[in-house]
């Protein structure tokens, strides 16, 4: 975050909005302030976890603890969950912050922190600790109808809730083996599947490649439309992507440089590696329809989009 992080001053309060860890640890010591608990493992036990009956949250789970970095006052505090203990408290943002009798959270927190404050890109935005989206704004490759939102965590973890559509939607990584980094486009993909088989409609697009209109792309046409163009793909954010006639490719948020990559074809196959961190290397199907090229996996389902911008 360091390099694209703007000089303090830069813009005027309100009109500037840039994703910072560090805010999460500055609202703790402010809860422990004026809350006057003990910590906020205690307090969630108390006010959250014991009402609505979550069965393996342990605030005596010794990685439940404040870590301290020495140039900041501000601890970071890991919360470790179980799917079904994540799932209920999704379950209580779903009904209003009630859970059976009980008015566990209030109603009026429950809208004001789900509504989006802040614009990050296209159709998404950010509530107060939760990520807002319409269309495929929240997740990509799917549409989870209006007014949803989701809690993201390292690795993989998400807390989808979808009132539109009365679910909640848990994704787990298994982080404790470590390693484990699920990106966003996987679960959108994952969950248009599962509401696609449960019936549900207006879930976006098709992520079969069989079911999409367009050109498929081979070693032939491919290399000459990368070359000659620049694309913008949203993976969270925003991003500018170019490619180099030496095989490289490089990710911009910006004008900021973040990734530079290798990419070649195998056969009429795309293929990349962004390194270890993310994905590794990975090869693609690409189906071109006017300005978007498409990358669906080798078993042909969706993956990416990337919209050309220039020439």
């Amino acid at each position: 975050m360091i390099p694209m992080r703007p000089q303090r001053g830069s813009h005027a309060p309100g009109t500037f909005w840039y994703y910072n860890n560090w805010d999460f640890n500055a609202l703790g010591t402010i809860f422990d302030q004026l809350s006057g608990e003990e910590s906020i493992y205690a307090a969630f036990d108390k006010r959250i976890a014991q009402p609505i009956g979550m069965q393996d949250y342990d605030p005596a789970d010794a990685d439940l603890e404040y870590f301290y970095e020495p140039y900041s006052m501000h601890p970071f505090y890991y919360f470790h969950m179980s799917t079904r203990d994540l799932a209920r408290f999704g379950l209580l943002f779903l009904r209003n912050g009630r859970w059976e009798e009980q008015q566990v959270i209030p109603a009026d927190w429950v809208r004001e922190s789900t509504t989006s404050h802040s614009d990050t890109g296209p159709h998404s935005g950010y509530g107060y600790l939760w990520w807002t989206g319409e269309g495929v704004g929240l997740l990509p490759n799917v549409d989870e109808g209006p007014g949803a939102y989701a809690a993201q965590g390292v690795g993989g973890h998400r807390l989808i809730i979808m009132p539109s559509r009365n679910l909640v939607v848990v994704h787990r990584s298994n982080t404790e083996a470590g390693g484990y980094d699920i990106p966003e486009w996987e679960v959108g993909t994952l969950l248009w599947l599962i509401l696609d088989a449960a019936g549900e409609k207006n879930t976006g697009d098709s992520i079969l490649l069989e079911n999409n209109q367009g050109t498929v792309l081979t070693a032939e046409t491919l290399p000459q439309i990368l070359l000659a163009s620049q694309f913008k793909v949203m993976v969270g954010s925003e991003f500018t992507l170019t490619f180099a006639p030496d095989q490289t490719l490089s990710f911009l948020e910006n004008d900021t440089l973040l990734i530079k990559a290798r990419w070649w074809m195998e056969g009429d196959h795309y293929c990349q590696d962004l390194g270890d961190g993310l994905g590794g290397k990975q090869c693609f199907q690409v189906l071109q329809n006017g300005n978007r090229i498409m990358l669906f996996d080798l078993e042909g389902y969706a993956v990416l989009q990337y919209e050309r911008v220039a020439p």
